[in-house]
């Protein structure tokens, strides 16, 4: 899958979420600029999509499968130290946009509980 994959301190698989030939990645970097890897289809990435900044706000970030019904998968992002609260970001379809964030407070402070997430 190639090299300097060390920029990254979060990597997650969020299945299709560009409407590609195949699953994607996001990937945050140290600066928390969050870029998508469309899946190719042949086992590998398409070039890599800056798609925002502002994520080092997250500690966590997990592919959740479809958690809205709309057909597409959806990503949860979960704040540093539980106090910043989860965030559903909904799957768009839009490659260069591709999620819509919606504020949740079920899970607000409940970040120790899921330490073993990266």
């Amino acid at each position: 899958m190639g090299t300097g994959w060390q920029i990254y301190d979060r990597i997650t698989a969020v299945g299709n979420i560009a409407g590609t030939a195949a699953g994607d990645m996001v990937a945050r970097d140290t600066y928390g600029i969050l870029r998508l890897y469309r899946g190719n289809g042949r086992g590998g990435f398409a070039p890599r999509v800056r798609i925002g900044a502002g994520w080092g706000a997250h500690s966590r970030l997990v592919g959740a499968g479809d958690l809205d019904n709309d057909g597409r998968p959806d990503l949860i992002a979960y704040g540093t130290s539980g106090a910043y609260g989860a965030h559903v970001h909904r799957s768009t379809g839009n490659a260069t946009a591709p999620f819509s964030r919606r504020t949740t407070s079920p899970y607000k402070y409940q970040g120790r509980y899921c330490n073993h997430v990266a």
